[in-house]
């Protein structure tokens, strides 16, 4: 009798130890945070192991990049590269604490063969000769890396047992750009017609919210692929919505102090105040900067974008001649802005890519103006043209 107790409590150990050796992988799925580069929320991997007989508990974080001198210039020209770093779990944890986010848990129901190529892969990922990848905000980014990882480690297929998303990725992330005006303001402008395609299941996982939904809803063959979900840290300081669009606000009442500066000084001969040029200088600058974003940079998410339309150089070549002193050349150069501004009018939701709501007022400042370029005397018989 004691001999088979013997072997039942060998056995037992073997099993015991042969447990330790299966790592724990969990998805972190973080709240969105107060400033634009943290408001779509964050997404990474925990792995709680034991290597050379010492427990481990480690956060694998594709989200990390170094601030170098040249940052902004490789962010602008969209060579900017991010890299998978290895903190441990209450380092990751406390910075989240003190920012008041949110933690949420999800344990992966893999096989133990697949839980240990899935550690070994991170491992392999967060050698320096791997770490370093070229950061896409829509197809390569710290969520999209952790879907491909766990799909990459699976040995049986992954479905998504949810509909279709009916969304474009503009419409994606204007959930969370909602909370910051400025930031949708920026984004809506930069960003051009390939943000409107429609999104298929596997875009989902761009954003940390739609990768934990897609989680839920996922089957690991015949098994759901999450076991538990669990909120680990609640969120602290939830994100308010403003009173008010501060872009719209901005440009609304910019149209109306257009309007009653311009017709104040149409009185006295004065067809175009320093105001209007300063907007036409801003306009023209504007689309330089767009065409900068298409042609002279790496980020394929700004190209074909529509906004150039009414923000383009031709602002700045009408600024040099004042409506006294257009010609007929310019004054057909101010007929085609017309134009173009007006199919960005009238095209506002048919358009392939949608305007930030700013660009109306915006659009009634350069009719406006236009209209004193092509028709002087519709606003004043002296044409004295005081400056």
């Amino acid at each position: 009798m004691k001999k088979y107790i013997l072997i039942l409590l060998g056995v037992l150990t073997m099993v015991s130890a042969q447990a330790d050796m299966v790592p724990k992988i969990s998805v972190l799925t973080c709240s969105p945070g107060h400033q634009l580069y943290s408001v779509f929320g964050h997404t990474a991997l925990r792995v709680q192991d034991s290597i050379d007989n010492r427990a481990v508990d480690l956060v694998f974080n594709y989200g990390t990049f170094q601030f170098t001198e040249d940052f902004y210039y490789k962010f602008a020209q969209g060579r900017l590269d991010y890299y998978l770093s290895v903190a441990p779990f209450y380092e990751f944890q406390q910075q989240y604490l003190f920012d008041g986010r949110g933690i949420r848990e999800q344990y992966l129901r893999m096989s133990d063969a697949d839980l240990i190529r899935l550690e070994q892969l991170l491992f392999e990922n967060a050698e320096e000769a791997n770490a370093t990848f070229r950061y896409h905000f829509f197809k390569d980014n710290c969520s999209v890396r952790v879907w491909k990882i766990i799909q990459k480690a699976s040995s049986k297929p992954i479905v998504i047992q949810r509909s279709q998303p009916n969304s474009t990725f503009r419409q994606a992330i204007q959930t969370y750009l909602n909370y910051t005006p400025w930031g949708d303001w920026g984004i809506d402008l930069a960003l051009g017609a390939p943000c409107d395609d429609a999104m298929t299941m596997e875009d989902l996982a761009f954003l940390p919210d739609s990768l934990e939904g897609m989680l839920s809803h996922a089957q690991y063959g015949s098994t759901p692929l999450v076991t538990r979900s669990m909120e680990m840290i609640p969120v602290d300081q939830d994100l308010e919505l403003p009173s008010f669009n501060g872009p719209v606000v901005l440009f609304v009442v910019l149209l109306l102090i257009v309007l009653a500066a311009g017709f104040y000084f149409s009185k006295q001969g004065k067809l175009r105040t320093w105001l209007e040029n300063s907007i036409m200088f801003f306009f023209g600058l504007l689309g330089m900067f767009l065409l900068f974003l298409w042609f002279l940079t790496d980020h394929d998410t700004t190209h074909a974008n529509w906004n150039l339309l009414w923000a383009n150089p031709i602002w700045l070549y009408l600024m040099i001649y004042p409506p006294r002193k257009c010609a007929n050349g310019q004054r057909k150069i101010s007929w085609i802005q017309m134009i173009l501004s007006a199919i960005a009018l009238l095209g506002f939701g048919f358009l392939p890519q949608s305007f930030h709501p700013a660009v109306l007022p915006i659009l009634g400042i350069q009719f406006y103006v236009l209209l004193k370029n092509v028709k002087p005397f519709w606003f004043t018989k002296q044409l004295n043209e005081k400056v």
